[in-house]
C-alpha cells in the first residue's frame, strides 16, 4: 500500500470547481483509531458531510496530535486519495496506482452510511495506519464552521519514533529510570506523556480550520493561521 507511485492526474479545464455530493446537508461523526497499539489511541469527531478530503486531513492531524510533517493518503476499497506528486516515487514491484487528488474529492465519495470504514496512512516511513469508521450521519440544521472533537484517549506517538515497534520500545525505556538510554530518550521525547489527551485544547485548535461555501456553491476552504 505504501510503496506506490504518486502520479499526477491529467490536467483539467481551468475553473472547474469541486461539487459537494450526497452528504452536503449533513454532519458525520467519525471515529479514528491507530492500528496495533494497546491501550487504543482513538478520537471521535464531527465534520460536515461535504468536507473535502484535503481538509479532513487537516482535521485528523489536529485531533490525533500529529504535526503534518510527512506525506499521507486515504484509502477506500481500491481507491487511493492524496496530493499527487511526480517527484515522490515508491517502487515495491507492485502495480502502480494513480493517486486521486484529495482536494477534488469530498467525504461522501468514500462513505454513504453508518459503519462504513476507510483508512488513513500518515508518514510513509513510520507508516502510521488509522481506520476511520462512521458512527453516525445526521441532518444538519446549520452548516458546521469547524470540526468538533467529542472524545478520545491517549496521545499519538511522537513523530519519527520508529513506527509501532519503536514507539513500544520508547515507552519501555521511559518507564524504566535504570535503563541505559533512559536519560537520552527522556531528553529526546521532552514532556511527552502517552496518557495525555486534552479535549478542550483540541477543540480550540479545530476552530482554526474552517470549511465554508462561497456564493456560487463550491467550497471556499479557509485555513486560519495554525500553530506548528
Amino acid at each position: 500500500m505504501l510503496n506506490q507511485k504518486f502520479a499526477a492526474p491529467r490536467a483539467k479545464a481551468a475553473g472547474k470547481k469541486t461539487k459537494p455530493a450526497g452528504l452536503a446537508k449533513t454532519e458525520v461523526e467519525l471515529e479514528i483509531a491507530l492500528h496495533y497499539l494497546k491501550p487504543r489511541i482513538w478520537r471521535s469527531f464531527v465534520v460536515p458531510g461535504s468536507i473535502t478530503l484535503h481538509r479532513l486531513h487537516d482535521v485528523i492531524q489536529v485531533v490525533m496530535g500529529w504535526t503534518d510533517s510527512h506525506l499521507h493518503s486515504f484509502r477506500f476499497g481500491d481507491g487511493e486519495y492524496g496530493v499527487p506528486d511526480d517527484d515522490c516515487v515508491f517502487d515495491s514491484g507492485a502495480t502502480e496506482t494513480e493517486v486521486r487528488d484529495e482536494r477534488k474529492h469530498v467525504l461522501s465519495d468514500l462513505i454513504k452510511s453508518k459503519d462504513d470504514e476507510f483508512n488513513y496512512t500518515y508518514d510513509f516511513g513510520d507508516s502510521w495506519e488509522h481506520t476511520l469508521r462512521v458512527k453516525a450521519i445526521r441532518p444538519a440544521d446549520e452548516a458546521l464552521k469547524a470540526a468538533i472533537c467529542t472524545g478520545g484517549a491517549r496521545a499519538c506517538p511522537p513523530e519519527d519514533c520508529g513506527s509501532f515497534p519503536g514507539y513500544e520500545e520508547l515507552l519501555k525505556v521511559l518507564r524504566n529510570p535504570k535503563h541505559p538510554e533512559h536519560e537520552s530518550m527522556r531528553e529526546w521525547a521532552g514532556d511527552y506523556d502517552p496518557a495525555r489527551f486534552n479535549l478542550a485544547d483540541v477543540n480550540r485548535q479545530l476552530k482554526r480550520i474552517r470549511v465554508e461555501r462561497d456564493l456560487v456553491g463550491s467550497f471556499a476552504l479557509r485555513l486560519m493561521p495554525r500553530r506548528r
